[in-house]
């Protein structure tokens, strides 16, 4: 059996990683607030890991104090045979996502707010001995959009006993794995600088059609007082 939890939020608060002692239950959590900056993020692969995780290399993530924190989001995933660290934060993942509804994204409610802008950052907490079977383009696979920035591997969660272990299900052994999981979403804050922007291009746009209408209006009556007058 694996268990995985998952937490989404728009920007990278820091989280201390702990062992759990029992599955995580599902928490869900939706935070608004104004824009600050991230603090520095790693994204951590095991050692003599596959290649999955080795091509997320330790990187160091900048504070941008350009990205605006939108929501926060927490959910759970379970797979309770065959040993899939893989599945469960899958799981985990569409767990945290699939119980909300965000039409401000669709409709452009908030200025600089859509689909294309949003950023993610996900954040996994996997035991150390299992970090290496972890496939993160599976997990990346999860998002149906925003762009993954960041896809970072910590020690964490427990490995223990499911109290059964069932051969025809692909068990090998009676493990029950407990990783930890977190996606962080983010956006520019500079989007209602560009929505200002935009307005203004659209009145001088309006400015000048109606100077064109009063001065066809205006070379009209010219015309028609010029017939007139030959006549």
């Amino acid at each position: 059996m694996i268990s995985n939890s998952c937490f989404l939020t728009a920007k990278v608060p820091f989280h201390h990683q702990t062992t759990l002692k029992s599955p995580p239950r599902f928490l869900p959590q939706l935070t608004v607030c104004a824009s600050s900056p991230p603090p520095i993020s790693m994204a951590a692969a095991a050692a003599g890991g596959s290649a999955s995780l080795t091509s997320t290399a330790v990187q160091l993530s900048v504070p941008n104090p350009s990205l605006t924190l939108l929501f926060v989001e927490m959910g759970v995933g379970y797979d309770q045979h065959g040993q899939d660290v893989t599945k469960a934060a899958m799981k985990a993942c569409r767990d945290a996502i699939s119980s909300n509804s965000i039409p401000a994204f669709r409709r452009g409610s908030i200025p600089g707010v859509s689909f294309e802008q949003m950023k993610l950052q996900i954040k996994l907490g996997v035991p150390r001995p299992l970090q290496p079977t972890l496939d993160i383009e599976k997990v990346k696979s999860v998002f149906p959009y925003g762009k993954i920035e960041n896809v970072e591997v910590v020690d964490g969660g427990l490995i223990c006993s499911s109290g059964v272990h069932v051969e025809e299900m692909g068990d090998k052994d009676d493990n029950c794995y407990v990783p930890n999981s977190t996606e962080e979403e983010k956006m520019n804050s500079n989007g209602e600088a560009r929505e200002k922007k935009t307005k203004v291009t659209r009145e001088e746009t309006n400015v000048k059609e109606q100077k064109k209408e009063i001065e066809a209006e205006v070379t009209g009556r010219q015309k028609q007082e010029e017939m007139e007058k030959q006549v």
